[in-house]
């Protein structure tokens, strides 16, 4: 049935009224309802330019948090206490400061919004922020960073951030890695590390800097680095052109290198005149390589250590007067040798003295010696820093040093760091070269034991098929008195001089003959106070056409010469001895605790190589007609040298 009139007019005044009740039940943000039990804070903001956010963040119960850009309404607020901070904003080169900067609010449960207003105004500015320097360290650096850098070794960057002024601004630092042109992951944000920027740069803290730990997978050739402070553009500057580092834009090109694996045996020396033997062994020796590998050039490296080896020198004293350093250096150069291994041996000696000489090593060369003190880290880089070619740093030295050193105290000059633990070295700390304490790197060490290490790869062990019998000729020229060892033979690598010197060394056969001649300088001793030089090589038996009888060395120092006798045949077992020559037994071989005693005719044969037969290690070039040999085994190789000629014998000895 049709309304009425009235009736339809009825009707229409009730939907009104129903919509003005709903309209009062809604929030004043778009109209979203508000819950019941809830309430509101309206946020005005003023101040701010076209396209420009504001900064405040309003905080409250239950870890309630949320960030107003624009004015606007937050609704469906639990009743409590609020917290509103604002922040400056940045638009351009012009800053934007608030008011006010924070306000205490309190929400209770109501559909009217409690109302603030947060004010911008500009302010001006004179600050400016830009790099001042950047580098990637991994053991020391320049401010230039002209140090190069190993592939697959960690690094840590450093970015100094300066300001023109005095402040209070903590800016992000942006840096991205490139590899050949391409950015390499995303960027890394690196947060401020105080809440004001330096207005120098200063390497001596790392609050000083933006830090990035850079791992070694990232650091190869073709690696470069830009940084930006400020990306976010949140501070404002007079100037943002300084801002990145390069100042160009353009990624900041390293030199990185691929280095080979530092190739190392430890050799255990036992002095059988006292008893003392080194300590060093499969469970400590990365701990006495650490300081090495902390500091030098070496990202990677293998190290294994050698049987016991025996030596019948005079015992090491600490003035060296008696010349048993430089005596047991030659017999670890003439041990490498001999057994024809490219590793660098370095063989670790007790001493009975707690001052004086504690390690001795060749320049350039492939052998050291030193102590297991309780400086024994340094000791090792020291000596080893010898066979990367370096000479003495003038600090604490007696002798010659390094002409072309940059920093006269001796000191690294420069600042050195400890990536492992991240701690500074300071410029006046003393070079690993030198004889001052405490030690660190210098940047002229490091790169050119870095140039060093390109120019002579190390290389892993040769491949046993590589052997061929050889006689090994060594000996020593020190304190102006030449030695020339007794030579003998033995299955190895052929190691030969690279260049002719002022030693000449012939090898006769019994009509006077030349059979070879060698030309050679010798590697020398750095820490020596003799100044002396040393020698072994191994020349191949296929090179001479007769039997050798004679060798003469001459060189500026004097002449010395060895002659041959007849040699000796026979076999060793059980201790037992079988077809001796006569006048010409073979050594009396018997098992004692940990170990065995020889007992020969030292008048016909001065030296005999000791072997063991199983694993082809030497234990003893041992000499004087009696040894005691540390070794489990029980089967071994005996070389007798009668000073030129050898024979090999075999023993087994019974337990």
């Amino acid at each position: 049935m049709p309304l009425s009139t009235l009736a339809r007019t009825r009707l229409l005044a009730t939907l009104l009224t129903a919509a003005v009740l709903l309209a009062a039940g809604c929030s004043g943000d778009g109209g979203t309802p508000t819950e019941p039990g809830t309430g509101q804070i309206a946020v005005t903001v003023t101040g701010l330019p076209s396209g420009a956010s504001a900064s405040v963040v309003v905080t409250g119960p239950s870890g309630y948090t949320h960030t107003v850009a624009h004015s606007a309404t937050l609704s469906d607020l639990a009743p409590g206490s609020y917290q509103l901070t604002a922040s400056s904003v940045a638009a351009g080169d012009t800053n934007y400061v608030p008011s006010p900067e924070s306000a205490a609010l309190t929400v209770a449960a109501s559909p009217s919004p409690i109302t603030t207003t947060v004010a911008y105004s500009k302010t001006t500015t004179t600050l400016d922020l830009s790099i001042g320097a950047m580098y990637l360290t991994q053991s020391t650096q320049t401010l230039s960073g002209s140090v190069p850098l190993v592939q697959n070794r960690d690094g840590y960057l450093r970015v100094f951030v300066i300001a023109n002024q005095s402040n209070s601004v903590a800016p992000q630092v942006r840096v991205r890695f490139y590899v050949n042109g391409t950015q390499q992951g995303s960027p890394t944000i690196v947060a401020p590390p105080t809440h004001s920027v330096p207005t120098s740069i200063n390497q001596g803290t790392l609050t000083s800097s933006w830090n990035v730990p850079v791992p070694g997978s990232m650091i190869r050739p073709g690696l470069s680095i830009l940084a930006d402070v400020d990306p976010s553009h949140t501070i404002p500057e007079t100037s943002r052109n300084n801002n990145s580092f390069p100042a160009s834009g353009t990624p900041q090109a390293l030199t990185v290198k691929n280095l080979s694996t530092f190739y190392l045996r430890l050799v255990p020396v036992k002095q059988s005149v006292n008893g003392l033997t080194g300590n060093i062994s499969s469970s400590n020796k990365d701990a006495f390589l650490a300081k090495t590998i902390k500091i030098h050039p070496i990202a990677a490296y293998s190290a294994d250590v050698h049987a016991v080896y025996t030596t019948n020198s005079v015992a090491l004293t600490g003035g060296n007067a008696n010349g048993a350093w430089e005596t047991i250096l030659g017999e670890m150069q003439a041990l490498r040798v001999a057994e024809g291994s490219p590793r660098t041996y370095f063989g670790v000696v007790r001493t009975s003295y707690s001052s004086g000489i504690a390690g001795i090593s060749y320049i350039g060369g492939n052998a050291s010696v030193g102590y297991d003190g309780s400086m024994e880290v340094e000791i090792a880089s020291h000596e080893l820093g010898h066979s990367f070619g370096r000479q003495h740093s003038p600090c604490g030295v007696n002798g010659s040093t390094d002409p072309h050193y940059p920093y006269p105290a001796g000191n690294i000059g420069v600042y050195g760091f400890d990536v492992a633990t991240s701690t500074i070295y300071l410029p006046a700390t003393a070079d690993v070269m030198s004889y001052c304490h405490p030690q660190w790197i210098s940047d002229y060490t490091y790169t050119a034991v870095y140039n060093y290490r390109v120019a002579h790869p190390s290389a892993s062990d040769f491949v046993h098929a590589d052997l061929q019998p050889c006689v090994i000729v060594w000996g020593r020229i020190q304190n102006g008195v030449v030695t020339l060892e007794p030579s003998f033979e033995v299955l190895t690598h052929p190691s030969l001089p690279e260049k002719n010197g002022a030693f000449a060394l012939r090898a006769l056969d019994a009509t006077g003959a030349q059979l070879f001649s060698l030309s050679f300088d010798g590697d020398t001793i750095a820490d020596s106070p003799t100044a002396g030089r040393s020698f072994a090589y191994a020349v191949p038996v296929s090179s001479m056409r007769k039997p050798l009888a004679s060798l003469v060395l001459a060189g500026p120092h004097g002449s010395a010469r060895r002659d041959a006798s007849s040699l000796v045949s026979a076999n060793i077992v059980g201790g037992a001895q079988v077809r001796p020559a006569p006048n010409a037994l073979p050594p009396r071989v018997r098992a004692t605790a940990g170990g065995v005693s020889l007992a020969w005719n030292a008048q016909r044969y001065p030296l005999v190589v000791v072997r063991d037969a199983h694993t082809g290690e030497i234990l003893s070039f041992a000499r004087n007609g009696v040894a005691q040999i540390e070794t489990p085994s029980r089967d071994l190789e005996l070389t007798l040298s009668d000073g030129v000629q050898s024979t090999v014998v075999q023993s087994h000895v019974a337990p």
